[in-house]
């Protein structure tokens, strides 16, 4: 009873609260004075929000937003007192200048616990002011991960490091997935992800492209376990090189389902050719499709890349090793090699169903083994241990159709429209599993139409980035790129689809502006690790779909680009969109009619209109429901969650709806319900039938750019039905002024925390 007669004093008075217990909170650098101009130092600016952060007694968020950031050099050391998120939108510049650059680390986390780094952003290197130069005994790290416990990296993009891109030393319990390394091929010791003396370490779902080892495992590693990275150019996948110093080991190192085009290597293990006592056990390759690598599966322990090493005979003992499933094509003749140490030969070598032939079966592939004991058993091709028998493989499952056999240009400027076309033809019909690949390279595409059906299942490997026509009378179309009439498809890579807006968004020569991406009646899809800017319209457009997942994409347009929705669904079911993050001029992410079962989780929003479900109501029977949208972050955008239906509109209904665990920062409205909806203002206002109900906000909280928070504009002929709030923490910035709640026609009730205080009307006073 003086609970709710404390609350109703709070209402009546309007007395302030202030905020001080929040478990969350966004350290902008921004805020602490970055110039994000891409020439100033911000070096110290990083470190000064980087240390409040690492006082904050919750979770805190170290923000860099979308700009250009010069940084010498920057170390965040812990120990904090929270858990801590790295939110990388922009793109971090590293100098060119040897008399900073010269260290260990440009980039450094050290003695942390519950580390997360992510967000889209590019860290940029800018190694080849260094690749050649001599002035440094040490080229600097882009980032270095040293005695860290408990880290997630994800959604970052690295390129042109100086020298290895991640660096991962003394570490316990560390993934990262869904990120993107590129350098160019002859960049040296450019290794994308390097681990040593680390345990219980994940590599997955990413892509990787440089000019040494993509993945590097090193003396004192075990628990290793890499899937679902696709690696080239590079030196491939390599355990070592082992036996520089006494007693290095390597153990429990397992590499499944990964594809490497083009690699000097393959599957590798490496020990020095004059070595100390060492160990390299129970280790596994599987599912790993070869195309054109040199040397596919390798073992070399008489490794000396300087060519003057005395070559005594190796005391690292390799055992325990499994090739499984090894398929694809070789550029040598050697497709197997194991050349082992005749003091220490290997051990319980196991290989089965290996399958890898010279590019179109030319010659037969042969192995050849020095000091190698194991077994062999399914397909082997080549032969192992009996050398020169020929072998045709005539019933592959997979094959990769690369757009640049079939004579893309890749310059940028030249239209690789029908070039495209041709190869997703072939690879339409193949009849398994075809991978219609886009390698690394700037594309001009006027407009593609990927339609099917298809005889196999489909991947789509852009690595790449392909670019849209800046003439109106090239791209006045309803989309850019589609994909229609499709079962089993995946969208991946880590490359970039530019649309180039610029040239639409004040242009009133077309009638309609392209989509960057549509997605046309697909049955089950996924498309992951794809970069979509600057659409001329929504960047995805997901219609009459069934079965679709949007993960890890990162779409960036500006704040004022019109209709750049960043996915907009409709007439679809069963959709889910995921740990990706979305910054555009109008909706991140809007849900229109016909749309039902979307699940939106781990999306951050801003700049935007917020996540929005319709605008509803313009044609009869427009229908949304089962929408659910958890554990996102909207920053600075214009709403954060709204339901909005037109203000003169038909029969309709948005049920089932619920936003859960949500942060706002600094959002104009971030809880709105629009039933008025006329951007136009020259609507009629007749009172809206679109019936609104069963919608549940809880555990909302951050901060408000306007004083009303809360604003439930609902219609008087059909009110919106049970409206649920729990846990509504949202302040004025600084708390300098209480926000409050807005409602009209506006049925339900609120528990827990009230900030600001509800204003539903029960249903029994309705």
């Amino acid at each position: 009873m003086a609970s709710n007669f404390c609350l109703k004093i709070v209402f009546i008075l309007n007395l302030i609260f202030v905020y001080t217990n929040a478990d969350d909170k966004i350290f902008s650098v921004i805020s602490y004075g970055a110039k994000a101009d891409g020439v100033t130092d911000d070096s110290e600016v990083f470190l000064k929000a980087w240390m409040d952060a690492c006082k904050w007694n919750g979770e805190a968020t170290f923000f860099i937003p979308l700009g250009t950031y010069m940084i010498y050099g920057a170390n965040f050391i812990g120990p904090c007192k929270g858990s801590l998120i790295v939110k990388i939108q922009g793109v971090i510049k590293a100098s060119t200048n040897p008399k900073i650059f010269c260290k260990d680390s440009w980039i450094s986390f050290e003695h942390l616990i519950n580390l997360e780094i992510e967000g889209g952003g590019t860290l940029d290197g800018q190694g080849a002011s260094a690749w050649k130069n001599p002035q440094c005994a040490t080229r600097p790290y882009t980032i270095g991960l040293s005695s860290i416990q408990n880290a997630i990296v994800h959604d970052i993009h690295a390129i042109n490091s100086k020298m290895f891109h991640f660096d991962v030393y003394n570490c316990n319990n560390v993934t990262l997935s869904h990120v993107n390394i590129i350098a160019p091929s002859d960049s040296p010791n450019t290794d994308g992800i390097h681990i040593s003396t680390s345990s219980n370490i994940r590599v997955f779902d990413s892509n990787i492209g440089t000019g040494d080892d993509c993945i590097s495992i090193f003396a004192g590693s075990q628990n290793v376990n890499i899937s679902g990275v696709t690696c080239g150019p590079g030196h491939g996948i390599s355990i070592g090189s082992l036996g520089n110093k006494p007693n290095e080991v390597v153990k429990d190192v397992h590499v499944k389902n990964c594809t490497l085009i083009a690699t000097q290597n393959g599957m590798r293990i490496k020990t020095w050719a004059s070595s100390n006592v060492g160990e390299a056990t129970s280790i596994s390759f599987e599912d790993i499709i070869m195309d054109k690598v040199n040397n596919p599966i390798i073992i070399d322990q008489h490794y000396c890349p300087s060519h003057t090493c005395s070559f005594q005979k190796s005391l690292v003992q390799i055992k325990d090793v499994i090739f499984n499933n090894i398929r694809g094509t070789s550029n040598s003749l050697v497709a197997v090699n194991f050349n082992c140490s005749s003091s220490l030969p290997c051990q319980k070598i196991n290989l089965n169903d290996i399958k890898l032939i010279t590019d179109n079966n030319a010659k037969p592939t042969i192995a050849s083994c020095a000091n190698a004991i194991g077994h062999a058993t399914g397909i082997e091709l080549p032969p192992i241990f009996i050398l020169n028998l020929i072998f045709v493989c005539t019933n592959a499952d997979d094959k990769i159709f690369s757009v640049i056999s079939y004579g893309a240009k890749a310059d940028g400027v030249t239209d690789d429209s029908e070039v495209f076309l041709k190869a997703w033809m072939d690879a339409c019909k193949w009849n398994g599993e075809a991978t219609f690949f886009i390698p690394l390279g700037t594309y001009m595409i006027y407009g593609a139409n990927f339609n099917g059906p298809c005889k196999g299942s489909l991947i789509v490997k852009i690595q790449g980035v392909i670019k849209a026509s800046t003439n109106p009378k090239i791209f006045c179309k309803g989309s850019w790129i589609s994909f229609e009439y499709l079962n089993n498809l995946e969208i991946e890579g880590g490359g970039t689809l530019d649309g180039q807006g610029a040239s639409a968004w004040g242009q009133s020569q077309c009638a309609t502006r392209p989509y960057t991406i549509g997605l046309s009646s697909i049955q089950n899809a996924i498309v992951h690790d794809i970069h979509a800017i600057n659409s001329k319209m929504f960047h995805f457009d997901v219609y009459n779909c069934n079965n679709v997942t949007l993960s890890h994409v990162n779409i960036i347009a500006p704040s004022d680009s019109p209709n750049t929705d960043g996915i907009h669904i409709s007439t679809s079911s069963n959709i889910r969109v995921f740990d990706s993050n979305i910054g555009t001029g109008d909706d991140c992410i809007s849900i229109f009619a016909g749309s039902q079962n979307v699940n939106i989780s781990g999306v951050t929003c801003g700049p935007g209109h917020g996540i929005s479900i319709g605008s509803l109501g313009n044609k009869p029977n427009e229908v949304v429901k089962d929408v659910h949208v958890k554990n996102c972050t909207l920053i600075a955008t214009q709403n954060g969650m709204r339901i909005k239906t037109w203000a003169s509109s038909n029969v309709g209904e948005a049920t089932s709806i619920s936003f859960e665990d949500i942060i706002m920062d600094k959002v104009n409205n971030p809880i709105i319900i629009d039933q008025h909806y006329c951007p136009s203002h020259t609507c009629s206002f007749q009172k809206s039938l679109v019936q609104i109900k069963d919608v549940t906000f809880n555990n909302i909280r951050g901060t408000s750019n306007s004083l009303v928070a809360v604003n439930f504009n609902c219609s008087s002929s059909l009110p919106c039905q049970k409206i649920n709030l729990n846990d509504i923490k949202l302040i004025t910035d600084n708390n300098a002024k209480p926000t409050i709640a807005s409602c009209a026609n506006a049925i339900g009730h609120a528990t827990g925390i009230e900030l600001p205080p509800s204003c539903l009307k029960p249903a029994l006073e309705s």
